[in-house]
């Protein structure tokens, strides 16, 4: 009872010192995507932004005029400031021309349809335009993280853009800012815990998809984001438990069948979840060591004072057949 009471009491330890951490990543990851939403927000609050899409948006004006231009350069320049342009971006060509792009930021109308972006954006086809066409057209929105064209990860953000003089609560928006950032390596960075001296801990981020776990985030063994699916139902998966019970901690086993320490935190307006785990073999190495040792050592205490009695009772019946 005394050692299964200390197993306890170490787990409580370690679910206090996992919670610490997860909640630590948890709030390291919502700042991140709440900076990229206020980025978003800007742009759609600007007031020539508005006045100009205001006018591109009633289709009397061209791809080069000077407000398509102005608003242009102004993605442009805001999308390398913010990073939502990959490090190496596609040469300029001419406005006809469809190029492959890998992340940017794009003016929409009210119907969807691209006013202007910056040099490096994505067409809008796939998991993209499934995400503009599924979100709320007055509210901001976040999407989950996706292969973009490139095949690298991104994440998707959206905020409505209403007219200078409109009335943000009855008024419908007159288009909306998108856009479309790398998740590597700013997002990934986050999940790693400065000052960690646990070898197997590992953060990460889980998503359901139908019956399947999806890892979103790069894992220890090598493996690539996006790249390892399993199955919901997989017995005792750490990854499960952390999507059916987020705040929750168990004993669990992980993509590896590594028996783990799991905590999970809910990222606030995005269905992914962030997961923290450390292998039962490192973290609990140190108490089932010392637990043995105080194990043992009862034992023998148990077995002296067997002895003990087994004496007395010698010496006792002894004494009275002497007697």
């Amino acid at each position: 009872e005394f050692t299964d009471a200390e197993r306890g009491r170490e787990l409580k330890r370690w679910q206090q010192r996992l919670g610490i951490v997860a909640d630590s990543r948890l709030a390291d990851v919502e700042s991140w995507i709440g900076s990229q939403m206020a980025v978003m927000r800007d742009l759609a609050e600007n007031g020539s932004l508005q006045l100009y899409l205001s006018v591109l948006s009633e289709g009397g004006a061209g791809a080069d005029t000077a407000e398509a231009t102005y608003l242009r350069n102004l993605l442009t320049v805001v999308a390398q400031r913010e990073k939502f342009a990959p490090e190496i971006a596609p040469a300029a060509v001419s406005a006809n021309v469809e190029t492959v792009g890998v992340a940017g930021i794009a003016l929409l109308n009210g119907e969807g349809r691209v006013i202007v972006a910056s040099p490096s954006m994505p067409l809008i086809e796939g998991r993209l335009a499934a995400f503009v066409a599924e979100a709320d057209r007055s509210q901001n929105a976040v999407s989950d993280i996706f292969a973009g064209p490139s095949g690298a990860p991104v994440v998707a953000f959206l905020a409505p853009i209403f007219d200078v003089q409109a009335d943000v609560t009855t008024d419908p928006p007159i288009g909306r800012v998108l856009g479309v950032k790398l998740a590597s390596p700013e997002l990934y960075a986050r999940l790693k815990q400065p000052g960690s001296v646990d070898a197997t801990a590992e953060a990460l981020l889980v998503q359901r998809d139908g019956a399947t776990v999806t890892y979103l985030s790069p894992q220890a063994d090598g493996t690539e984001p996006l790249a390892r699916r399993l199955a919901e139902d997989t017995p005792e998966l750490a990854a499960s438990f952390a999507l059916k019970s987020p705040g929750g901690f168990a004993r669990k086993r992980d993509y590896g069948d590594t028996e783990v320490l799991v905590t999970s935190r809910a990222i606030a307006g995005v269905p992914w979840v962030l997961m923290y785990k450390v292998d039962v073999a490192e973290a609990l190495a140190e108490s089932e060591s010392r637990i043995k040792q105080i194990g043992i050592a009862f034992l023998m205490i148990i077995g002296l004072v067997l002895i003990g009695m087994a004496a007395l009772w010698y010496y006792g019946t002894s004494h009275r057949a002497t007697e």
